[in-house]
Order: C-alpha cells, then sequence, then structure tokens
C-alpha cells in the first residue's frame, strides 16, 4: 500500500504523508496483475484509501518489473517519492525480496534521491488468511455445515425449529448459513451455532438425526476454540475498515474539547418585536 494523501491530486488540501499497499496475482487468463493502492490522510484528518493503478503484467513479474510499473504510476500521478511513508505487500519473494524484490529497490531508489526510507509491512489481510488455512476447519465445519443445512433446507423443519428455540427461551431465533465464498463468515456461523449447542442436539434427537459430535467434549472444545478464533480475527478484520480507522484517527489526533458552558453563555435569546 503507497500511502500518498489526496492532496496530491485535489490541490485545494495541503500536503500531507501517505502509504501504500501493492498485491500481485493472476486472473483466469493466467495475466498477473499487479495492484497498487494509496491510502493517506488529509488536512481534515479524513483517512482513504483509493486504487491508484492496475497493471496487467504480460510477461514476467520480478521485482524490477514490479518497480518499473510503480514508479511509473507515481509519475503520472505526480506523487513524489519523499512523501512516502510506509508500504505494504504480500510475502512473494518479488515483493518482500530485499535486494530485488519490490522492497529492494523502492530502499535503493530512496537512497539514491536521499530520501528516509519507509517503513515496510507484510499485508494483514494475507496473514490473517494464512490463519484460516494453518487451522484445521473440515471436521468441526463438516458437521456444522451439514447441520444447518439439514435445518434449513426444508421449510417445515425450518419453522420447527423456530419454533423449538421460541418454546424454550433461547438465546438465539435461529441459525446462520454459512457461504464459502468468504471464509470470515464462519466466524457467525460457529458463533451461532456454539451458543445454540445443546438446543440443536435436543432437536436433533428429536427428529431422529443424532449427531454423535455434540455430546464429544473434545470435538466441542475444537468447535469452542474455533469459534474464538474467527471471532479475534472478525474484530480485527472490522479494525481495518474506513470508518473505524478514521475514528481512531481523530481519536489519536484531536486534542480540542468543546467548552459548553462557554458556548451556551454565548448564545443570547432572540426576541421577536
Amino acid at each position: 500500500m503507497l500511502r500518498y494523501d489526496e492532496a496530491y491530486w485535489r490541490p485545494h488540501y495541503d500536503r500531507d504523508d501517505s502509504d501504500s499497499a501493492t498485491d500481485e496475482s493472476n486472473d483466469v487468463t493466467d495475466t498477473a496483475q499487479f495492484l497498487i493502492f494509496v491510502r493517506g490522510i488529509d488536512k481534515n484528518f479524513n483517512v482513504y484509501e483509493e486504487l491508484l493503478q492496475l497493471c496487467s503484467l504480460k510477461g514476467t513479474t520480478t521485482g524490477e518489473d514490479l518497480f518499473c510499473n510503480l514508479e511509473q504510476a507515481l509519475i503520472s500521478m505526480q506523487l513524489p517519492w519523499e512523501k512516502l511513508v510506509s508500504v505494504t505487500t504480500d510475502g512473494g519473494r518479488n515483493m518482500s525480496g530485499q535486494n530485488k524484490g519490490l522492497v529492494g529497490r523502492i530502499k535503493s531508489k530512496l537512497a539514491e534521491i536521499g530520501c528516509a526510507i519507509p517503513l515496510f509491512f507484510h499485508c494483514i489481510i494475507h496473514q490473517e488468511a494464512l490463519c484460516s488455512k494453518v487451522v484445521s476447519w473440515k471436521e468441526v465445519m463438516d458437521i456444522v455445515v451439514s447441520t444447518v443445512n439439514y435445518i434449513r433446507k426444508n421449510g417445515l423443519t425450518h419453522r420447527q425449529f423456530q419454533q423449538f428455540l421460541s418454546d424454550t427461551e433461547a438465546d438465539h431465533r435461529d441459525v446462520v448459513y454459512y457461504s464459502e465464498v468468504r471464509w470470515l463468515s464462519r466466524g457467525a456461523v460457529l458463533k451461532r451455532f456454539f451458543d445454540l449447542r445443546k438446543e440443536i442436539n435436543t432437536f436433533m434427537n428429536e427428529k431422529g438425526k443424532s449427531i454423535p459430535e455434540l455430546t464429544d467434549t473434545q470435538w466441542l472444545i475444537d468447535v469452542g476454540f474455533l469459534t474464538d478464533v474467527t471471532h479475534e480475527l472478525n474484530t480485527l478484520n472490522l479494525r481495518l475498515q474506513d470508518e473505524h480507522l478514521r475514528a481512531i484517527l481523530r481519536i489519536a489526533t484531536t486534542n480540542m474539547t468543546a467548552n459548553i458552558q462557554e458556548i451556551a453563555s454565548q448564545i443570547q435569546p432572540q426576541t421577536s418585536h
């Protein structure tokens, strides 16, 4: 992520420091797509993030290739190197390599022109995705998803389950569908399933669809652990969103507080004549 303030393409703002993020992956035609994002702060402490450029790399994707595309993007938008404060990349060697990778080439460039070296980070979203791959989901998710599907795929069964939850005064009134497209949705599915595990066990037994794992202490421990992990990842993901970042920035940089009593004393009642 290259963070550059919007002042550079909206001249009426003061210039501020910024940072950037870069990512490279192949599309369905096996063409490498190099994405360059910029994030920065304007004079009103508004945090923004925009896609600076999408570069299609038809040939090699070495660190030099990435750097050349990055440099051309900065030149085209008139973004100076000296305002760059941090760079975020994925963990590929062509990105993070200290000598021939993009990171190494950026360091060399800034050293040549006498600028301070920015901070370099590994993209935290990629780290979240890697975490989701390390933790073993299959044994837990297969049972959770099949149980949820059984409850919700048939209208009658679904209504009976909802009525059962209402009759037992459960904390929730339904289970949550799982969408494999967004892996972070597992957190909501697991949390709801874990909260309703006793009610689900009773309901499934009444339906003659007993699930032995729901009385297996070790399996329930695994569900609880994965529920906690996904909850933390969901919380972290939320904290990375623009609105939250903007709120944090304002709290961290604004020390002005309104003197309510003084303001009130200055407000005089208006009398009509």
